[in-house]
């Protein structure tokens, strides 16, 4: 099934393949940053009209969505210029591209993927480097020494609850007063091992902190809802359930704005930052285009838009907080940003006992 899946793939590339590049227009870039950093996407941006690159081809774990407001805001910046994503997930990533490699015919310019599959991803040999210049300052763990991934934002988990069945100073402050009776089948999560990741991350760093251990965790399996990111945030719309912790940012945003009556905070114990890693892929069509999404993502416009218009932490120093988000001092001390390496090491010694955990109690 796999091989016929694989020659098919191949033979549609093979048909529809060929493109015609669009005319290039004048130069009416809008970078931003230092002289340096504004000079060299205002170069990539000249080389990829001038090599008849309209477009970067990005293939993604986020949905499109999340993240059709930062290519909108790209185009903008860079007009001639547009961004084609494709929701791929972490494991369906590499098939595809073997099949773009066996068919000779290439699609895909940049991956966007998390933490929990971005460094095998760069570890099988599918991008190949480039360090722009605004990822001067981009804290150490945000990138791969080889100059193969950079993680230029978080995506947002937090604590939500329905503000008509949970006042604010009823919130538990950490783990292990969720697990008190009163919660007793009063709050949704998603369980690990997840497509997405998050819970993935969430509960490697709740062991690593020393705030859980695998009996905590069985009593969350046994006490809680088991739902998908969307339905437990549905829930808690409906009043279906007072809680919903790991809940995603985006998704409380955009339900408050259709009055729903929910809300989000950043408490220690269920808040997470899932890094999102971009690389450029081995025998990109688009390269100039690649590279310059690259470098404006990284950005001090690019970290703005991703606060302001995705929702999502940029990390570089300085990137401001999307809404509801905290800022300042409060911001550094939520939480302790585990590093993408001991979180790997730790997430694959988790991965088998959570597997055992929560299929008993699904």
């Amino acid at each position: 099934m796999k091989a016929r899946w694989l020659i098919g793939l191949v033979a549609w590339m093979t048909l529809i393949g060929c493109g015609v590049p669009e005319r290039p227009v004048a130069n009416t870039a809008r970078p931003s940053g230092t002289p340096a950093q504004q000079a060299e996407q205002t170069q990539l941006y000249l080389q990829a009209l001038a090599a008849g690159e309209p477009e970067v081809t990005v293939y993604g774990a986020a949905t499109d969505r999340e993240v059709d407001a930062l290519w909108q805001a790209f185009g903008e910046r860079f007009p001639g210029l547009r961004v084609t994503y494709l929701h791929v997930s972490p494991h369906q990533l590499m098939p595809r591209v073997d099949a773009e490699t066996v068919a000779g015919v290439h699609f895909a310019d940049l991956c966007l993927q998390p933490l929990t599959m971005a460094p095998r991803i760069a570890q099988s040999g599918y991008l190949q480097p480039f360090e722009p210049l605004t990822a001067e300052g981009l804290p150490a763990q945000y990138r791969s020494d080889d100059g193969l991934l950079h993680y230029p934002f978080n995506k947002l988990f937090g604590l939500a609850f329905n503000t008509q069945q949970v006042d604010e100073t009823q919130l538990p402050q950490h783990f292990s007063a969720l697990l008190q009776p009163t919660w007793n089948k009063r709050f949704s999560y998603m369980a690990p091992p997840s497509i997405s990741g998050v819970t993935d991350v969430s509960v490697a760093t709740l062991l690593m902190d020393g705030r859980a251990d695998y009996d905590a965790l069985q009593l969350l399996a046994r006490n809680g809802i088991n739902t998908n990111l969307d339905n437990g945030v549905t829930y808690l719309a409906q009043g279906r359930q007072s809680l919903n912790i790991w809940a995603y940012l985006p998704s409380i945003l955009r339900m408050r704005e259709l009055g729903a009556p929910v809300d989000i905070r950043f408490i220690a114990d269920f808040s997470v930052e899932l890094p999102f890693a971009v690389g450029l892929i081995r025998h990109a069509p688009h390269p100039n285009a690649a590279r310059l999404l690259k470098s404006w993502l990284l950005s001090p416009d690019g970290q703005q838009i991703l606060a302001e218009r995705a929702y999502m932490l940029g990390n570089m120093p300085d990137a401001p907080s999307p809404p509801r988000y905290p800022t300042g001092e409060a911001r550094q001390a939520l939480l302790q940003r585990p590093l993408p390496g001991p979180l790997q090491v730790q997430m694959d010694q988790q991965r088998d006992q959570l597997r055992q955990i929560f299929r008993k109690n699904r």
